[in-house]
């Protein structure tokens, strides 16, 4: 068995060493930073009836539209849902960042309220509108 590890490390040290070493310059002048931003100068808004900032607008409008998935499922918590708020006031790109996963149906029902938001006012960054990545939590709670 010694010799047959030997065997595969040497061969290994071998494909290594006959490898060609490939550079990558990178001109830092013109180098495009991601198209996808978390922190810009201009917040996404909501398009809706509710006042308030962006985050209080969600919220409210989760509360309004939220549905409980199954009335006998005595399940508490939140679902954390990520999404992109697209330059063309639409969302793309939704997913669970973390779900309720022992509870049947809260993660579908919480991407199914998300979806609901389908018109925003794009976030902007240096005057220019652009895609921004937000996070929101949907609350499921007993009251």
């Amino acid at each position: 068995m010694r010799k047959f590890v030997s065997l595969i490390f040497l061969l290994n040290s071998i494909l290594i060493l006959g490898q060609e070493e490939v550079i990558i310059h990178l001109d830092k002048e013109n180098l495009k930073t991601s198209d996808i931003y978390i922190v810009v100068d201009e917040n996404p808004d909501l398009i809706c009836d509710y006042e308030g900032t962006y985050q209080t607008k969600v919220k409210t409008f989760i509360s309004q539209h939220l549905l409980w998935p199954d009335s006998e499922i005595d399940c508490e918590g939140t679902v954390y849902i990520q999404f992109i708020v697209e330059p063309d006031s639409t969302i793309s790109n939704i997913n669970i960042v973390r779900g309720l996963d022992s509870c049947k149906g809260f993660n579908e029902e919480a991407i199914r309220v998300v979806k609901l938001m389908d018109k925003w006012k794009p976030g902007k960054k240096d005057g220019e509108s652009v895609r921004v990545q937000l996070t929101v939590p949907v609350k499921f709670k007993i009251e």
